[in-house]
């Protein structure tokens, strides 16, 4: 397990890197044709932004990324097979918010398929990308309703940092996540 310090040291690098990435990143896509409005909150009872987004457009970029996808030559073992359980939510400007068994958890297979879920219901599935040497991955759910995302890796040992980037036209959130055996059960 990872000491406190690297914790800490960890977090911090996320929190800087993802302030450095909003404000030098000069090529944000913001969409053109603000079609969908949303304002959505998870089962953590964490809100994401009311947002204008063209749920189109992001998911036919998403499909190009998806088709143009060279995968690399060695799966990345951090990600390969595991289940990674969330265990608290960021906002830019926001102090953490500690999830305590809410279950929410990702799982991502070598064959760059993922699915995301809490406890034993499974939300979402879908594919992924991973991209600059496995700093960045971006998701593309099954469904066509969602929209894609695509999220800054920080990772060491069994703790993993995604840091939502601004490509698809999101706002600025993280997700804590650890590496677990298996999904969340619940408890009665």
């Amino acid at each position: 397990m990872m000491s406190k310090l690297s914790l800490f040291i960890l977090i911090f690098s996320v929190l800087l890197l993802s302030a450095c990435n909003n404000s030098a990143d000069s090529t944000k896509i913001q969409p053109e044709n603000k079609e969908t409005s949303i304002e959505k909150t998870d089962t953590s009872g964490y809100t994401l932004m009311k947002e204008n987004r063209d749920l189109n457009k992001e998911r036919i970029k998403a499909k190009e990324m998806l088709m143009n996808f060279v995968p690399v030559a060695e799966f990345p073992d951090f990600l390969q097979n595991k289940y990674y359980l969330v265990d608290y939510i960021s906002e830019v400007g926001k102090s953490p918010k500690d999830i305590i068994d809410i279950g929410e958890w990702f799982r991502f297979n070598d064959n760059y398929s993922y699915e995301h879920g809490f406890f034993d219901k499974l939300n979402t599935k879908g594919r992924f990308i991973l991209e600059d040497k496995n700093k960045k991955i971006t998701i593309v759910p099954d469904d066509e309703n969602e929209f894609p995302e695509q999220f800054n890796i920080l990772n060491s040992d069994d703790v993993m940092v995604i840091s939502a980037t601004h490509k698809f036209g999101g706002h600025s959130y993280q997700k804590h996540l650890v590496e677990v055996e298996k999904k969340p059960e619940i408890t009665k």
